[in-house]
């Protein structure tokens, strides 16, 4: 019973020494290899297919998309390891891996090579934003190729309210600054903040340049002409009411007639109202055939309605309707 104690005493202390190899310095195999992930130095999430090439030796391998690697079955000796992944600064990492018969673990983090194309202000701090206000109609901003080699550009939008922009068509060299204007259309605004985007693409990075501008609130205005017959005369029948936009309005008008009265000399919306279809043209007319048969002064105002259902008026116009048998 005493040989069965001290052999189980030998195995549980043979035990404990291989589980305290794992634990401090990696996991026990029959031969030796390195192991880790190599991770963003930014954002530190894993990078995929970067290639990890062994010192010495040459063997290279690539990421997962957990950002792991691993060389297994390595002889005995010193190692290092170098990693390079496109628009990553190449990693040459000094620190030397023993390895014997453990697999050793080096983790390491790469850093992105920043684009090459920079959108500036003119001191060439960086942007991403444009406010036009309420007044500018044109504003600037800066391409800066920061790199080594020229960039070739291109400015692309679909804001409809941008009636110009620079392009550019050529090359930007190494170092080099290129000036973009940007003009707006304030009469295209809606009311209120209007947002779009300017987008810069080029052979190194891409950037986009939100733009701001406020359209101003401008109210509808229609003036009220003379009442005419249906052929355009003025006679003792006429009928025919005519109107003209002065202003479209922002937000724009979307629905016009007139009121008219024989009692009321400025007609209003709970008198006698009629609408006109449509929003197209600078004018619009409504011939009125249910006058009743008598002689009577009546009062016409033309109106638009716009934005929440307010209404505007034009200017009074008056006639009489003279019912000759």
């Amino acid at each position: 019973m005493k040989a069965m104690h001290y052999i189980g005493l030998s195995v549980l202390t043979v035990l404990a020494t291989v589980c305290s190899g794992c634990a401090d310095t990696g996991i026990v195999t029959e031969s030796g290899g390195i192991y880790g992930t190599v991770t963003d130095f930014a954002t530190g999430e894993p990078v995929m297919d970067a290639a990890v090439q062994l010192r010495p030796g040459g063997e290279t391998t690539l990421t997962g998309s957990d950002g792991r690697y691993e060389f297994i079955d390595l002889d005995r000796g010193d190692y290092s390891i170098t990693v390079s992944k496109a628009e990553y600064t190449d990693l040459v990492d000094d620190y030397v891996i023993t390895v014997d018969t453990k697999m050793m673990r080096r983790d390491v983090q790469i850093k992105k090579i920043p684009a090459y194309l920079q959108v500036v202000d003119n001191d060439l701090n960086p942007i991403t934003f444009l406010d036009f206000g309420t007044d500018a109609t044109s504003m600037q901003f800066v391409i800066f190729n920061s790199g080594p080699v020229s960039l070739e550009c291109e400015i692309v939008h679909s804001c409809a309210w941008i009636s110009d922009i620079t392009e550019v068509s050529n090359p930007i060299a190494s170092g080099a600054t290129c000036p973009v204007v940007i003009t707006i259309d304030r009469s295209r605004l809606a009311a209120g903040v209007n947002t779009d985007y300017v987008h810069v693409t080029s052979n190194n990075g891409n950037k986009q340049i939100e733009i701001s501008a406020v359209g101003k609130t401008v109210i509808p205005e229609v003036v009220t002409l003379p009442v005419t017959n249906t052929d355009g005369s003025v006679t003792p029948w006429c009928n025919t009411f005519h109107a003209e936009i002065a202003k479209v309005g922002n937000p724009p008008y979307y629905q016009r007639g007139f009121c008219f009265s024989d009692i009321n000399d400025m007609p209003a919306e709970d008198d006698n109202c009629v609408t006109v279809s449509g929003t197209e043209g600078n004018t619009y007319s409504y011939t009125y055939w249910d006058f009743p048969p008598v002689t009577a002064r009546y009062y016409v105002r033309a109106w638009l309605k716009y934005g929440d259902g307010q209404i505007v008026y034009g200017n009074v116009q008056s006639f009489v309707y003279n019912d000759v048998l």
